[in-house]
């Protein structure tokens, strides 16, 4: 599962009341610590018991069907091709830019770790 504001995964999460456990899924969105001090998305946990159910019927459906699970690694695999791709021009260009004098070294050394 994953979270409709920002696109991370949703990850399981237990607290303890008074009385039980209660499970949740949880998208990283929201927690800035994560993302420099920045929130990705406003998404608010979800009850694992409210849930649970629908989870597992998605994973039935999933296993029933492997087509829809090869769908998946290739969307995934277009999307990391296309990072991939856009990273690289911009590190060329980093390069050339310093190639020219157009770009210091200082200048190169500080943008160089960003686009890795």
């Amino acid at each position: 599962m994953h979270c409709r504001e920002c696109g991370y995964a949703l990850y399981r999460r237990s607290t303890r009341s008074s009385a039980r456990k209660i499970s949740y899924y949880r998208c990283p969105g929201p927690d800035a610590w994560r993302y420099d001090g920045h929130v990705k998305c406003e998404q608010r946990s979800i009850r694992l018991d409210l849930l649970g159910h629908i989870v597992w019927s998605e994973i039935v459906r999933l296993l029933e069907d492997p087509a829809l699970i090869q769908t998946e690694l290739n969307r995934r695999l277009e999307t990391a091709r296309r990072i991939w791709h856009k990273s690289k021009s911009g590190l060329d260009r980093l390069l050339t830019a310093y190639q020219e004098d157009l770009l210091s070294l200082n200048e190169l050394r500080r943008r160089m770790p960003a686009m890795r």
